[in-house]
């Protein structure tokens, strides 16, 4: 079997995507034969070298390893291109890429199968700011997170600690992405959850969480940051953990993830708490994708060569 592995894209998500692929072909290499097929920030896609078409290359790739991250390849325009040529991939596919995109569909949808998810509400550019501040704080209280309505990897996030300041970062965040929403701010321990179809002969492997401690009660995650601190596994009881683990099942279920994802949860008094579903997770050795394998003696060669088998081809 030839793969094909796609890294780079255009989108803001360039560099690490430059990084993960490669991880990729290092994974696979072994076992496969593997083709670095780089797509420029313009979008075009090069093999060997070579300006090409993806219309080309279906005579030389038996499965494209979608290593994309961000725009493009996150959003389910690559997998619909790719589905319009028959052409097999990793990954979600392009209905649930699409969907996933949309942070205020999913958890509109989540909330209806039962999973809980902040309360939030949608703002787009052209509101009336004060009044929407007025019903943030009627509904949702006096801390908030605001983040765009369609981006990867938590960019754009920002935490508010006070009604006080919220207008004036919603009308910043507005600039920036002109659809926005404004959450309440969860409290408790932040965990992240891989989930895999098929690993280890299960229908659905739930890694065991990893817990993110930045430091301050409310924050953005920078796997760079000093002041963060990562603990694998989480601290968690048995019993929590069974929470946290089923929870992301369900919810990469519910969502048709497809090949794997990471659910990102607080967990809260009231439960486990659903924040962002990461359906193209980094996939580099130190990323929470490679600390969850290592966590259970799975190494990134397993993982890869796993995801492949899963591919009709």
């Amino acid at each position: 079997m030839t793969i094909g592995v796609l890294r780079g894209g255009p989108s803001s998500h360039y560099e690490l995507s430059l990084a993960s692929g490669a991880h990729v072909i290092r994974g696979l290499r072994d076992k496969y034969s593997t083709r670095d097929i780089f797509i420029d920030r313009e979008g075009v896609w090069h093999y060997e070298g070579m300006p090409t078409s993806t219309n080309r290359l279906l005579s030389h790739i038996d499965l494209f390893w979608n290593a994309l991250h961000g725009e493009y390849g996150e959003d389910g325009t690559l997998q619909r291109d790719l589905d319009s040529l028959g052409a097999s991939y990793t990954g979600t596919g392009a209905t649930s890429a699409r969907f996933v995109w949309r942070k205020d569909l999913t958890k509109l949808f989540l909330k209806e199968t039962d999973i809980l998810v902040p309360d939030s509400i949608s703002v787009r550019l052209g509101d009336d700011l004060a009044a929407v501040s007025r019903e943030a704080f009627a509904c949702i209280g006096g801390q908030y997170v605001v983040k765009p309505v369609a981006e990867a990897n938590s960019r754009g996030v920002f935490f508010v600690p006070s009604y006080g300041e919220l207008e004036q970062v919603l009308r910043v965040a507005l600039e920036y992405f002109g659809h926005i929403l404004v959450e309440e701010a969860i409290h408790g321990k932040e965990l992240k959850c891989l989930v895999a179809r098929g690993f280890r002969a299960r229908d659905y492997y739930a890694f065991l969480p990893i817990e993110i401690d930045k430091g301050v009660s409310i924050g953005i995650y920078n796997p760079d940051d000093e002041n963060t601190k990562v603990f694998v596994p989480a601290r968690l009881s048995q019993s929590e953990k069974d929470l946290v683990m089923d929870t992301a099942i369900t919810a990469h279920k519910a969502l048709d993830l497809g090949d794997y994802s990471i659910i990102d949860m607080v967990l809260a008094p009231r439960g486990a708490v659903v924040l962002e579903v990461d359906a193209l997770p980094d996939l580099r050795e130190e990323s929470v994708l490679g600390k969850s394998l290592k966590a259970v003696g799975a190494s990134p060669s397993e993982f890869f060569r796993h995801i492949v088998t899963l591919a009709n081809v």
